[in-house]
């Protein structure tokens, strides 16, 4: 499993994801992120603060993880990129900042796991820390896993997802070239957009993408939701998990206040018929 990106949510979202992986016997968990806290709201959906989860926490969570961390500004350089057609155009610096990033942090994950060796069959999950998963991954043959991409469905009129896919070598060489070949599959797809990008990097490759039915979500703070694919649940996860501990903690105050009634009633009995000394 490769994580890109900053590390969101892991503590809510881990369980799911391991769950999704109960098919498989052995994970290897891999993740390349940022040092710098900066850029911790979503711009498209303002005020929406995103928390993050330090280092430490998410080697807590992902025991035997290996994690490399970067500075951002080292490759978060607006003029190296401001002759770009539609760089002026794309909303919001910041957005455009975070493409980079995010582009930028595939590219090194990918390459990390090159590095550590991707065998034959190996079921390569690429994905973020904040994306709640509601089933487990199924089973994929080995002839639909090499030379292919296989990502979740959007039901978005064919909408490429840019926060999970499952990848083979060809598709991992392919994204480890994305820091060194983004100005140029920017200008032939003539669009910023993550998704844009990562898809035509992975066809110029010559990579199948498959896409197939699955269920998630993409954890925000204060129950919102930014991106749902799959078959919809009616009532967030995570609301559900809010409700459940208000829930849970409403009814033990209600107990104690039961057994603290019941135990004077009986200290007071107790008090009235014990005989002097």
């Amino acid at each position: 499993m490769l994580f890109f990106g900053i590390h969101r949510f892991a503590a809510i979202t881990e369980k799911s994801l391991m769950r999704s992986l109960s098919n498989f016997n052995e994970v290897r968990v891999l993740s390349h992120t940022w040092t710098s806290e900066d850029e911790v709201r979503a711009p498209w959906i303002d005020p929406a603060k995103i928390a993050i989860t330090p280092p430490q926490t998410f080697r807590t969570l992902w025991p035997n993880s290996l994690i490399s961390i970067d500075d951002p500004s080292d490759v978060i350089d607006e003029g190296g990129f401001a002759d770009l057609e539609n760089f002026t155009s794309y909303p919001g610096y910041s957005s455009r900042r975070g493409v980079i990033r995010m582009i930028t942090s595939i590219g090194k994950v990918c390459e990390m796991a090159l590095q550590e060796g991707v065998e034959s069959g190996d079921l390569t999950v690429l994905t973020r820390t904040d994306l709640l998963t509601f089933e487990p991954l199924p089973v994929f043959d080995e002839d639909q896993l090499t030379g292919s991409v296989i990502y979740p469905n959007l039901r978005r009129n064919g909408q490429f997802c840019d926060w999970f896919m499952i990848v083979d070598a060809g598709a991992l060489k392919a994204l480890s070239q994305l820091p060194n070949e983004f100005k140029e599959i920017v200008r032939e797809c003539r669009s910023f957009a993550g998704e844009d990008v990562l898809r035509s990097q992975l066809e110029r490759h010559g990579l199948k993408l498959r896409p197939f039915t699955w269920s998630g979500i993409l954890v925000r703070d204060k129950d919102l939701v930014n991106v749902n694919f799959g078959k919809l649940p009616k009532i967030s996860p995570y609301r559900l998990r809010r409700l459940r501990q208000s829930l849970h903690f409403a009814v033990q105050n209600i107990l104690d206040f039961i057994s603290s009634f019941f135990l004077e009633e009986r200290l007071e009995k107790f008090l009235k018929t014990r005989k002097p000394l």
